[in-house]
């Protein structure tokens, strides 16, 4: 009769946070982001956006129907463009911009946030990128 063998696996949870804003700086962030993207999302050619961090995520899209497919194409093509830059030591990406058929998806990384916007194919994502960019706007601190 064979004995068998017993293990007994031990694992450690580590949390690593960022120290360099306080929740309430965050939150702060948020909401000048989730303004900007108001006023982006009223531009022709917007289809909407989501803005998400760590702990919590915005949407605004027109026809709901799509939200988990844009959701899912919004997080696996941030982490894919995430990848690739690690891959090829790019460094840090600000904004990244992916274009399909029909629908291109502007990135944007401000701080802890990622902001994707969705856009018609023939919309001009360089006003959103400027918008975001522009010290008047109060997106920079």
């Amino acid at each position: 009769m064979k004995k068998k063998k017993e293990f007994q696996e031990t694992t450690t949870t580590m949390i690593i946070e960022n120290g360099s804003s306080s929740p309430a700086e965050d939150a702060q962030e948020v909401t000048r982001l989730s303004g900007a993207l108001a006023e982006i999302s009223k531009s022709p050619g917007i289809i909407g956006y989501i803005l998400r961090n760590g702990s919590s995520a915005t949407v605004s899209l027109v026809g709901s129907a799509n939200l988990p497919n844009y959701a899912l194409l919004s997080s696996e093509t941030h982490d894919f463009c995430e990848e690739l830059l690690d891959l090829f030591t790019l460094g840090e990406a600000e904004s990244m911009i992916m274009e399909g058929k029909n629908v291109k998806v502007l990135f944007l990384i401000k701080g802890k946030n990622v902001v994707s916007v969705f856009m018609e194919k023939n919309a001009d994502e360089t006003e959103i990128l400027d918008k975001f960019t522009a010290e008047p706007a109060g997106l920079n601190p």
